[in-house]
């Protein structure tokens, strides 16, 4: 039987080499990403790469070429033993272990280390749970509470390792944050034990709301002893038997225990909150899966109980559909880049102008053309057909002013909208691009031709709705995806997107594109702006748009 090969290993790096600049640019850009993010360098490194040994790699290698170029003073001469020697953590594992303790009680540092906890690993976990290389315990198990806040899991406990280490390394030792860890480690150890979850808190109770995320009441169901039991269960299904058939198995209702036993004011509550379902909808779906069905009334009469059956959607079901709909909001919310944050009170983009409801910022992507910005809403919203008169108020005077501003310098302003999938929970915008006059008189026609010739020849919704007659708001549909443009705060085209999935999300700035002759690097995944370039082109924007801002009125 053949051995399988031996993993191959990593390579040696030679300071100084031909790939050494090409190493020191890819410091100089996790450096500025960790500068711009306002995050420790070490926490970056390890998302990206997995370890901190070629971090370290990297700042030692750096430090050589300084000494070399006589930036630093010189320590010594860098013979060719002790670079390979310096090198060798490149090859080290991924993981990150315990340093190694002499015979003497001297790590790998050269520093005296005590034994300060228990080498006994939890049985409930396999993977391996670090050591701070520094410090003693502070307080002990007995004292600690599981109830103190959420309890750490590994990951995390991992990341405050590598921090300790590193600064062990440079020489900073943080007493605290050894303490801390060694404090954290020994509560996940209890919390293991005594079979807690990692990651949570011991009290923490989360009550889900019966309004979803875009503000619709929905059923969460009864909390009873037989809506816990999942789908598949037998005892469910024997007790949902009992309440439709008798004992011959004879029908003698047409609905489960749930609707047979609700009273007018619980069904009147599932019609407002559009639970009930569309009987002439199931109605059809039933005819369409029946291969023997005939448009005949004897028929009809025979199959009277398989037509009129309703697909009833159990309490559990509904409950875990509230749950996950519940944990993506907040997902959405913790990680969207328009909502402004509890701590600094601004959002994480580049804000020119706000209002009380709407503000007028730049996209954190690099421009699609100069004075490229977007109109977004405070609340966090997935369309602006949920927005009510006064937001649109505030919306169509930020057309108006940029308008404006751009018709002083020789160009007309298109505005785009798009909703791919409610799904995602995304933060709706509404860009705002300059066009020159020239090619902003056949703007129309671009548009009408790409929305006309896109997605499928047939589909269930007219391809190109026109929105000047009636308006946007009263023309397109708040409940499907659409993409939206217009050309004048009262004129635009609307197009509904059947499959969100071939959409592309470029469609609009593609059009744009092809018009003014943009490369794709502008408008297909525009790269994200730094933080001098943003800062930049805040001061350009809002030395041209001081003329025209209207939220000086409102003090």
């Amino acid at each position: 039987m053949q051995q399988p090969p031996p993993p191959a290993e990593k390579p040696r790096v030679s300071f100084g080499d031909s790939k050494s600049a090409w190493r020191m640019m890819r410091l100089k850009r996790l450096q500025e990403a960790a500068e711009e993010d306002k995050r420790d360098i070490n926490d970056l490194a390890l998302e990206r790469w997995g370890s901190l040994d070629e971090l370290n790699v990297l700042l030692e290698e750096r430090e050589w070429l300084d000494r070399r170029d006589g930036k630093l003073p010189q320590k010594s001469v860098a013979t060719k033993d002790s670079k390979e020697r310096t090198t060798e953590k490149y090859k080290s594992s991924t993981e990150f272990k315990r340093p190694r303790l002499s015979d003497e009680g001297v790590d790998q540092f050269g520093r005296d280390v005590r034994n300060t906890g228990s080498e006994k690993q939890s049985s409930s976990s396999s993977r391996f749970i670090p050591t701070a290389a520094t410090g003693g315990i502070v307080g002990s198990s007995s004292n600690l509470d599981l109830s103190d806040g959420p309890i750490l899991t590994m990951d995390q406990l991992n990341k405050m390792n590598a921090k300790i280490l590193r600064n062990s390394m440079m020489g900073n030792d943080d007493p605290d944050l050894i303490a801390k860890y060694n404090r954290e480690k020994l509560r996940f150890e209890q919390a293991s034990a005594s079979g807690a979850t990692p990651g949570s808190s011991q009290d923490a109770t989360v009550i889900v709301p019966t309004i979803d995320s875009r503000g619709r009441l929905q059923d969460i169901g009864s909390d009873t002893p037989a809506s816990r039991l999942p789908p598949g269960n037998t005892k469910r299904k024997r007790e949902d038997l009992k309440a439709t058939h008798d004992e011959k198995g004879e029908r003698i209702n047409y609905a489960g225990d749930t609707e047979s036993s609700a009273s007018i004011t619980d069904l009147l509550l599932q019609e407002k909150m559009g639970t009930s379902g569309n009987y002439d909808e199931e109605m059809a779906n039933r005819i369409a899966k029946d291969v023997k069905y005939r448009e005949d009334l004897d028929y009809m009469d025979e199959k009277a109980d398989d037509l009129a059956k309703k697909k009833q959607v159990s309490d559990y079901a509904k409950r875990q559909h509230a749950i996950s709909d519940f944990k993506k909001a907040n997902s959405a919310l913790e990680k969207c880049q328009h909502c402004f944050q509890e701590a600094t009170g601004i959002p994480k983009c580049t804000v020119i102008a706000s209002a009380t409801r709407v503000y007028l910022a730049i996209p954190n992507s690099i421009d699609l053309v100069p004075y490229h910005c977007q109109i977004v809403p405070i609340s966090h919203t997935l369309t602006t057909l949920e927005l009510d008169d006064d937001d649109w108020t505030e919306i169509r005077n930020f057309m108006k002013c940029l308008i404006q501003m751009n018709w002083e310098r020789g160009h007309g302003c298109i505005f785009m909208e798009q909703v791919v999938n409610f799904g995602w929970h995304r933060h709706t915008v509404i860009d705002c691009v300059p066009v020159p006059l020239g090619t902003f008189e056949d703007a129309p026609a671009y548009f009408k031709e790409a929305i006309e010739a896109s997605e499928e020849e047939w589909s269930q919704h007219k391809k190109l709705i026109d929105t000047t007659k009636h308006g946007f708001r009263r023309s397109m549909v708040k409940n499907l995806p659409y993409f939206h443009v217009w050309f004048e705060p009262n004129k635009g085209y609307g197009h509904v997107i059947e499959d969100s999935q071939e959409w592309p999300e470029w469609f609009g700035r593609e059009v744009l594109a092809s018009m003014m002759e943009l490369s794709p690097d502008k408008w297909r995944r525009p790269k994200r702006a730094s933080y001098e370039e943003s800062a930049q082109r805040q001061t350009v924007f809002r030395k041209a748009f001081d003329k025209f801002d209207w939220t000086k009125a409102l003090g």
